[in-house]
Order: structure tokens, then C-alpha cells, then sequence
């Protein structure tokens, strides 16, 4: 079964989504490691999850990840 949740994006992908945002620096991409870091933070309340998507919520700075439960 699937569902969706949400986590806050990592500081360093805040940076990015600023500086693109605010300055128009670079383009807006997701940072080394930002894969690592929602797998984490999923895994605190879904323990064994599986991400199947992410999309970038950019008004909130959070990522809407549809998941997996181990079962």
C-alpha cells in the first residue's frame, strides 16, 4: 500500500531553492545527498519504507514523497 507524506527539505536543498528563488542563481535542483536525507526522515515514522516519488512543494520547502510500507 502507498501513501504520501511530507518532510522538510534539508538545509542545503533550502539554500538552493533560496538562492534560486531570491537571486535567480543557478538552476533549482535537487543537492548530493538529498536522496539520503528523505529515505531518512521517512524512515523515522516508516521504518523499512520505500520511496516511489518525490515532488518539491516549493511554498512549504517540503518534499510530498509517496512511499511504501514494509509489511
Amino acid at each position: 500500500m502507498s501513501i504520501v507524506i511530507a518532510i522538510p527539505v534539508s538545509p542545503e536543498q533550502e539554500d538552493v531553492i533560496a538562492d534560486h528563488a531570491v537571486y535567480g542563481r543557478g538552476e533549482l535542483g535537487v543537492v548530493a545527498g538529498e536522496n539520503a536525507w528523505m529515505l531518512a526522515q521517512a524512515r523515522k515514522k516508516y521504518p523499512g519504507c520505500k520511496i516511489l516519488s518525490a515532488d518539491l512543494n516549493i511554498p512549504t520547502l517540503e518534499w510530498d514523497l509517496t512511499i511504501e510500507e514494509k509489511v
